[in-house]
Formats: structure tokens, C-alpha cells, sequence
């Protein structure tokens, strides 16, 4: 008899390379480090613009050629990943303001 389970629906969190795994946690030690675990959800949690500008930061300056953050001396994709964790964290947990803006249709 073959073992059954009943997981076809469910996300297959093995296909995340594990280096992306790792950088993401490098960047989120960095931030432990220099501020605390879970820093951008205490309270009332950062304003979503917050996290998504040093996102965009992060990717253009690893867009115009500068791999490392000068400050951290991590890549700039390690924080990238960070930054897209703890917005999608703040978004999917309903914490922090979304400062989205929304146009008038």
C-alpha cells in the first residue's frame, strides 16, 4: 500500500531557492540587528511606502550597476527581498496604513 497525502493544493514552498532564502535572511538579520525582530509590524506597524521606497532604492542602485549596499555591505537583492517580505507581511496581515495612492476613475 502507498502512503497518501492530500497536498496537491498546497503551496510547494520547496521551489523558493534557497539562496533567495538565504539573502532575504541575511537583510532581515541586518535589520534585527540594527533595529529589532519584527521592527516594521510593532505597533501600528510601518506605513506601507515605508518599506516599498528603500525597495525601490535597493533595486535601482543594483539596477545601475552597484552590487553592494555601502551602509550594510550586503547585496543590494538581500535587501530587496527584505523589503518585498515585510510589505507583503504588512499587506497580507492588514498592518501599517496603506499610503497607496488611488486614483479617482
Amino acid at each position: 500500500m502507498e502512503a497518501i497525502k492530500y497536498d496537491q493544493q498546497k503551496p510547494k514552498l520547496g521551489l523558493i531557492p534557497p539562496k533567495a532564502v538565504f539573502s532575504t535572511g541575511r537583510a532581515m538579520t541586518y535589520g534585527e540587528n540594527k533595529y529589532h525582530a519584527y521592527n516594521y509590524k510593532t505597533g501600528t506597524g510601518l506605513d506601507w511606502d515605508r518599506v516599498y521606497s528603500p525597495l525601490l532604492r535597493h533595486l535601482e542602485a543594483w539596477l545601475d550597476g552597484e552590487d553592494i549596499d555601502p551602509e550594510s555591505g550586503l547585496n543590494h537583492l538581500d535587501h530587496v527581498g527584505a523589503c518585498t517580505v515585510m510589505l507583503q507581511d504588512l499587506v497580507f496581515s492588514k498592518i501599517g496604513k496603506d499610503t497607496r495612492f488611488k486614483s479617482i476613475k
